[in-house]
């Protein structure tokens, strides 16, 4: 275990600051050498760590399962930042802030410093197709467009899809399922852009040449952070 040991000065000795100097270096060096079970369970919190975050933001929306949200728009096709279904998402809009002062901020791809920006969404679905024809497979379609200050740049590999399988039967094909969304957006996904806020996209797909139906939507969960070069 790492010891911090401190001379007390004698009586009438004058105390140089190269005394004092050593001295906190060895509590720092001591500090530093904890081992992780000399450290009691929830005795550190963010007062003592600081964040490793430079950007968050966070937004949620709950319809509830009596009134659902409806996903009537088709999908627009692969890698389009319009066409989306936006309306009635309130976490459709996450905007930046900086952890330290709670005030909208943005995160500059390029910078050295900069990991990147991750980024979660959760889609609560009540049901996917709703007519319930379900000789065909149909889709729900979730997407993430990032804002570059100027105009939304869609993130390809954020497109997530919520199956229903085929089945001669009648009724709902899918019903009560999560689709979750994790990644973390670089430069080599957006370009060389500084981000200020994102989104999050619904639409309707068929798998085949059947005509998509509508889903049905409880709740949308957002949230993203930016953290420091190295961290993760």
């Amino acid at each position: 275990m790492a010891e911090w040991n401190l001379t007390r000065p004698s009586q009438g000795e004058h105390v140089k600051a190269a005394h004092v100097e050593s001295a906190l270096r060895a509590g720092e060096t001591a500090l530093n050498n904890l081992e992780d079970s000399a450290v009691e369970y929830r005795s550190l919190a963010s007062h003592h760590l600081p964040t490793i975050a430079v950007a968050y933001g966070q937004e949620a929306t709950n319809h509830g399962s009596s009134s659902p949200l409806t996903v009537s728009t088709a999908y627009p096709g692969w890698d389009q930042n319009s066409g989306w279904q936006y309306d009635g998402i309130t976490a459709t809009e996450v905007t930046l802030k900086d952890p330290a002062t709670d005030i909208a901020t943005s995160v500059n791809l390029t910078l050295s410093t900069i990991q990147g920006l991750e980024i979660g969404v959760n889609v609560n679905v009540k049901e996917i197709a709703l007519a319930g024809n379900n000789s065909h497979t149909r889709l729900l379609v979730v997407g993430v467009d990032v804002y570059d200050g100027s105009a939304w740049v869609h993130v390809p590999k954020s497109e997530r899809w919520g199956v229903s399988q085929p089945n001669a039967g009648s009724g709902t094909s899918v019903a009560w399922l999560d689709i979750p969304l994790r990644l973390l957006v670089t430069t080599a996904d957006v370009g060389n852009i500084t981000i200020s806020k994102f989104r999050v996209g619904l639409a309707k797909a068929a798998w085949d040449s059947a005509s998509a139906e509508d889903s049905e939507v409880v709740s949308v969960s957002a949230w993203a952070a930016a953290y420091k070069a190295g961290a993760l």
